[in-house]
Order: C-alpha cells, then structure tokens, then sequence
C-alpha cells in the first residue's frame, strides 16, 4: 500500500472527521535521512472524533497499511493531539520538526509563537506550567544542533 492509497483509504473510512494525514520522521525529512525499503514510514491521524460505527472500516485499513510492512499510524483527536506535548514531548518535537501533509490542514503542523527566549513552539501557557515543553525545546535545540554541526 502506497501512501497516497492510505489516504484515499482513511478518506474514505474517516468521511468529514478526518482532520489531516501527517508523515513524520525521516520519510518527511527525505535526503540520507531515509533509506529506501528499509526506513518506515511513520503517520499521523489527526480526526475531529473517532466515528464508532466506522471502526471496522477504520481497523481494515490499519491492518491492509501494517500487512504492507508499516507501522500502525498514530490517532489522535484534534484536542488530544493539541495536548499531547506533555505526554511525549520528544516524538511531538520531531512530529513538529519533520512532518509533510498528505491531507488536511497544514496550519495543524505550523509552530506556534509564543515570545518566549527560546522561541517554544507551544503556547505561554503551556511553557509556564508544563515539563513537556521545555523537554520538546531542548529536543528541538539538539536536533537544530546536530543538523548544524554535520
């Protein structure tokens, strides 16, 4: 299964909740970064709400897209995936770092200006009151730090 039939595959099985379809990691980055046949490809799904009466049409997809050699793409609601950066912050900063859209809105993916000195991607409020945050910074800071050096 090629990536544009997955997403002409969660199209179809997601209908109106389907938000976006994000490659992450270094299918997203290109260059020497991804080998192929032997990198994976790494997905996002960001949905407005999972459709309950769809799940079956949802887990055939999932299932075609894993039998094909990928990993299972990760789902989120659009409101878990906005607060997820304190739950995994060095996998978000990556997903923020190198990411293409296959479908949906590329502003899910935009950094968001926060004014803060190190120039966090998330929101003051998130900065002032969560660990995550400052961990996804200094994950993007050795990430921009190792691309410089190399």
């Amino acid at each position: 299964m090629t990536l544009d039939e997955l997403v002409a595959q969660l199209r179809a099985a997601y209908g109106e909740a389907l938000r976006s379809v994000v490659l992450y990691g270094s299918a997203a980055a290109g260059g020497a970064e991804h080998v192929a046949k032997r990198s994976d490809f790494n997905v996002l799904i960001i949905v407005n709400e999972v459709p309950l009466g769809r799940l079956r049409e949802l887990s055939a997809v999932t299932r075609a897209w894993r039998d094909a050699g990928n990993h299972p793409p990760m789902t989120f609601t659009d409101s878990e995936w906005r607060a997820s950066s304190d739950v995994f912050p060095m996998e978000y900063a990556d997903i923020l770092e190198r990411n293409k859209v296959l479908y949906g809105n590329p502003r899910l993916m935009e950094s968001r200006s926060t004014g803060t000195t190190c120039g966090c991607r998330w929101s003051a409020k998130l900065w002032e009151s969560c660990f995550g945050c400052v961990a996804a910074c200094y994950w993007l800071a050795m990430i921009q730090a190792s691309r410089s050096s190399s």
